[in-house]
């Protein structure tokens, strides 16, 4: 079990216990626990402008199970970048990205 989670100004947390922190629209839409094959988690909020300033972290976080591949695409705006590695099981959570919002 991998999961995405995102960490914000304020003490944001976004993940599979928290997926509505009722902050700027930002939400996780789903956690796949219990899906064979490739599953896609996204975390979204409707609008950038409505987000805290601050500093955020993305994450991936390997909840359970063998060591598993990841892969996490980031679309903010018109611009969209991927990044993809492998997570060990026992690893802390791995950053996938920072960035800042002024």
């Amino acid at each position: 079990d991998l999961d995405l989670r995102m960490r914000g100004p304020n003490g944001l947390d976004v993940s599979w216990e928290n997926t509505n922190p009722g902050v700027g629209g930002i939400i996780l839409d789903r956690d796949f626990r219990f899906s064979p094959g490739p599953a896609q988690e996204n975390i979204c909020a409707p609008l950038i402008s409505a987000m805290p300033e601050g500093e955020y972290e993305i994450y991936v976080d390997h909840w359970d199970g063998l060591d598993k591949s990841y892969q996490v695409r980031i679309i903010a705006g018109d611009k969209s970048t991927s990044y993809q590695g492998q997570i060990n099981a026992g690893d802390p959570d791995k950053i996938i990205h920072t960035f800042k919002l002024d």
